[in-house]
């Protein structure tokens, strides 16, 4: 069946937003084929996002303007978001270079934090509590960190802004970012060493594709709560103690070939190529699983291919693409490779609909002509939504707290992950500790935070459940755009 049919005629009668640039009919079709998923029931049990999840999405919240004055990220010191230095990436030990710092409650909404769903006032801190420590440990430099690493500056942009207004229940936010290097060992060590000697409570947007499965054991041992990833760790739906706001993994992946697909049928194309990276799993995983994707979903994979993130060039990959008749290219690689992959095909006279997962989709490609028209899937609510509250409140904190850090797919999905940790404390009781944290997690039933994600839910002692939501984001005349596209499309596995 095909998912969100209902809404399908009223996209189409719909307008861009005032101020932005028409699209052609050529890319609005194959724009719109993309927010369209295509759900056969060949794949089990898929039912719409409306009739699996009807009534379940709360009201989105208002938002509080942030308090004048608050202090900005810099660059050097982070702000609350305090980015540790634990040693040098080559080793597996560490001690702590430099203490984090926390910022003491400030003007605007006393004692609650700047997006209080409930709107009721509550009494002004009279004195700063005990701070909530939080931490990730992820790998935070190189190409794969680079294309990763804004999820984490996403939390430390909503660190600043609750702890600009008062904290959480008067305790301020004190955030941890380690840097393992991609180094398992070394990622299982740093994580030992933030819960057992820098006390934090809870792990927040693990960025760890590569590392973090090193670590599942031991924290699952300690019930310490992680929630939120950077869309590539699987473990996260084998473990009840591990909290996602977004689709990750195999699930992910089969989101975005369900896209690709229908896009391919929209347009009339059904010859497709990929090309994933080797570096990483958050991409190398899907040369893998679209063999199986492709008869559920529709599409004829005619040439796969992996490549490295660092390669300078692609044009091997795109004279082969193009021997086999791909008219569709979907290309599982960082920003930078898929504008090089561009430039690579253009010089063979290979022009075709590119595909991309949004995390790609950084500011440099805009200015690129090779690349009008491209479309990425993104699975929170994207960034260009500014007209959404909870969009509209990211992309405040991110001007004021992150200056020079431009927003995107990963900086949005940190702050989603930080909006999941936020609503688990809510009721709360004290002391804030990680069981609590825990009992507040297994307490979200049915939160979309805003319309960032699905509406989430978990269980005690349960995994959670396996669904997908997509939104659609389209580079055209030099600005990435979702006019029109606003609507999520998801399906339950």
């Amino acid at each position: 069946m095909v998912v969100g049919a209902q809404q399908r005629s009223s996209w189409s009668a719909r307008r861009p937003a005032h101020g932005s640039t028409p699209l052609p009919p050529s890319v609005r079709g194959l724009v719109l084929a993309v927010a369209l998923m295509l759900v056969c029931e060949a794949c089990g049990s898929r039912r719409s996002y409306d009739e699996l999840l009807a009534g379940e999405a709360g009201p989105v919240p208002t938002t509080a303007p942030a308090a004048a004055g608050s202090p900005a990220l810099g660059p050097a010191d982070g702000g609350v978001g305090t980015t540790v230095d634990l040693g040098a990436p080559t080793t597996t030990t560490a001690s702590v270079g430099a203490a984090p710092t926390s910022v003491a409650p400030g003007a605007g909404l006393p004692g609650n934090s700047p997006s209080n769903a409930s709107g009721a006032a509550t009494p002004a801190c009279t004195a700063s509590k005990a701070p909530i420590v939080i931490g990730s440990v992820g790998t935070q430099t190189g190409v794969v960190g680079g294309a990763i690493s804004p999820g984490t500056t996403g939390v430390k942009a909503w660190a600043a802004a609750v702890n600009a207004h008062g904290g959480i229940r008067c305790h301020p936010i004190k955030y941890v970012v380690a840097d393992d290097g991609g180094d398992p060992a070394r990622h299982q060590a740093l994580v030992r060493q933030l819960v057992e000697q820098t006390k934090v409570v809870a792990f927040v947007q693990m960025d760890a594709p590569l590392t973090g499965q090193a670590s599942v054991a031991y924290l699952s041992a300690k019930q310490i709560p992680v929630v939120g990833h950077e869309g590539g760790s699987p473990w996260f739906y084998d473990n009840p103690t591990y909290f996602a706001a977004t689709s990750s993994g195999d699930v992910s992946l089969e989101g975005v070939y369900a896209v690709v697909a229908d896009a391919a049928k929209q347009a009339n194309k059904t010859k497709i190529a990929t090309i994933s990276c080797v570096e990483a799993a958050i991409c190398s995983r899907f040369n893998d699983v679209v063999p199986a994707f492709a008869p559920r979903y529709g599409g004829q994979i005619v040439y796969r291919a992996q490549a490295s993130l660092v390669q300078p060039d692609y044009t091997a990959v795109c004279r082969a693409a193009k021997d086999a008749g791909a008219e569709v290219l979907v290309v599982f690689l960082d920003g930078s490779s898929v504008q090089r992959t561009a430039r690579s095909c253009a010089s063979v006279d290979y022009h075709p609909q590119l595909v991309v997962p949004a995390l790609s989709m950084i500011p440099a490609l805009q200015a690129d002509p090779n690349l009008d028209g491209m479309v990425g899937a993104i699975i929170t609510a994207p960034w260009t939504l500014g007209a959404v509250p909870a969009v509209a409140e990211h992309l405040r904190a991110m001007a004021q707290y992150a200056p020079g850090a431009p927003p995107g797919a990963e900086s949005i999905a940190g702050w989603t992950s930080a909006k999941l940790f936020e609503a688990a404390l809510a009721n709360v009781a004290e002391p804030i500790t990680s069981q609590a944290i825990l009992e507040g997690l297994w307490g979200v039933n049915g939160n979309d935070l805003g319309g960032l994600t699905y509406p989430v839910a978990f269980t005690k002692g349960q995994t959670m459940a396996k669904r997908y939501c997509v939104w659609a984001v389209v580079l055209h005349g030099g600005n990435y755009s979702s006019a029109g596209l606003e609507t999520r499309k998801c399906a339950a596995l």
